[in-house]
């Protein structure tokens, strides 16, 4: 009986992952309306949606109107809406997706990331990433987060910078 119950605990959770890619792909439907905190959650859904495959989650915001334009000689892609204070930035090789806002404070942005990973069912484990705040995911990625801009620090007072890391090879 014990050796069965990992299998039955498997089996159980098959329905709920279902729902959460369900409740991920309605939630990058949100990157419509790009102005709201609603854009942010859709573009983090986009970003876990990607797995790491820079061109199925640039599709993911090409499609909500976002201008998405590629740097081949940097090795990344970059988003954006004229109504968002939200850039997102793709790394080729497919191991980060970064949504950064402009105009959050950190301290708001863990509360965004945090409730948009349980109502997702991503499983997020606290940990340190690079010395802040982060979370490892059951899927074996995870997302950290610092303030924005050109020298980030662990908690900035006007800005954010969310990164998904996926693994290589995702």
């Amino acid at each position: 009986m014990h050796r069965a119950l990992p299998l039955l605990a498997c089996l159980a959770a098959l329905p709920a992952a279902a729902q959460d890619v369900a409740a991920l792909e309605a939630m990058t439907e949100q990157l419509s309306e790009p102005a709201g905190i609603e854009a942010q959650v859709g573009a983090f859904a986009a970003c876990f949606l990607g797995n790491g495959d820079a061109g199925a989650t640039a599709a993911r915001f090409e499609a909500e109107g976002w201008r998405v334009f590629g740097d081949a000689g940097m090795g990344m892609i970059e988003i954006s809406h004229a109504d968002a204070p939200i850039y997102v930035t793709l790394y080729m090789d497919g191991e980060i997706c970064s949504v950064a806002h402009t105009t959050q404070p950190s301290p708001e942005a863990a509360l965004v990331l945090e409730n948009f990973l349980y109502a997702a069912g991503l499983a997020p484990t606290p940990t340190e990433i690079d010395g802040c705040a982060g979370w490892t995911l059951a899927s074996g990625s995870s997302v950290g987060l610092t303030s924005g801009g050109q020298d980030p620090v662990c908690v900035g007072p006007e800005s954010n910078d969310v990164r998904f890391y996926f693994p290589e090879g995702n």
